[in-house]
């Protein structure tokens, strides 16, 4: 989608007139190569981006509430400093710590109706 693109910009500012031979070939084959590295590099970022996606485990124990996801630093917010947990309409949530900056957001595709809500309801009863 991106190559054919390059080459309309390409041929659309260049004069056709001014490519001749090997400049023409040296430009198509610098046009392929930068879509090659833009495919590799998205590539490689959605294989980043699905792994850290599926690692996402929320484990609610007694004590604390604790994220853990590949490639990330775990994030652990304790019993005591639950401020307030909020529900939104697709049913992702946002558990907020003590500050604003601690806070574990729990994203929809995780979040299955039963499961999630029998974790916030043991939640409900640390209050």
């Amino acid at each position: 989608m991106v190559m054919p693109l390059l080459f309309v910009l390409v041929f659309l500012f260049l004069n056709h007139d001014d490519l001749h031979g090997k400049e023409l070939y040296r430009l198509i084959w610098t046009i392929i190569m930068l879509e090659l590295i833009v495919l590799f590099i998205t590539y490689k970022s959605l294989k980043k981006f699905k792994r850290l996606f599926e690692s996402f485990r929320l484990t609610v124990t007694e004590h604390e509430l604790i994220r853990r996801q590949h490639d990330a630093p775990d994030i652990m917010i304790a019993r005591q400093d639950v401020k307030e947990i909020i529900k939104a309409h697709n049913w992702s949530y946002g558990i907020i710590g003590d500050s604003k900056l601690n806070a574990i957001i729990v994203p929809a595709h995780i979040t299955t109706k039963t499961g999630l809500n029998y974790c916030f309801q043991k939640l409900d009863r640390w209050w």
